[in-house]
């Protein structure tokens, strides 16, 4: 979501630089403006690119996590107090709370 508000308003900053670039009447004055809208467009586009690479990554990792997981077999674990099974990462028991001693 935030990816998209980036692009756009990237696209809308490039608009404005335009428009204004052409109401100040001087050449000089509308490249300043036109470098300055371009150079924030710019700068909001590689965040939005660092931001969606970023959470590719993210989702990569899980996929790979749980695929490890499946292939070591780790993805539950039973509680030696009501021998329900539960995810591995949980400290404690979801079901009755109860929480391994540390080895």
């Amino acid at each position: 979501m935030i990816i998209i508000f980036l692009y756009v308003i990237a696209a809308i900053t490039i608009l404005i630089a335009v428009v204004s670039g052409f109401y100040t009447g001087s050449f000089l004055g509308f490249l300043l403006i036109m470098f300055g809208g371009v150079s924030t467009a710019i700068i909001m586009i590689a965040l939005a690119m660092i931001i969606e690479y970023q959470e590719r990554i993210y989702y990569l990792l899980q996929y790979k996590d749980k695929q490890q997981r499946k292939l070591l077999k780790i993805d539950k674990k039973e509680c030696t107090n009501c021998q329900k099974k539960h995810d591995f990462d949980m400290n404690s028991c979801p079901y009755c709370g109860f929480r391994e001693p540390l080895k």
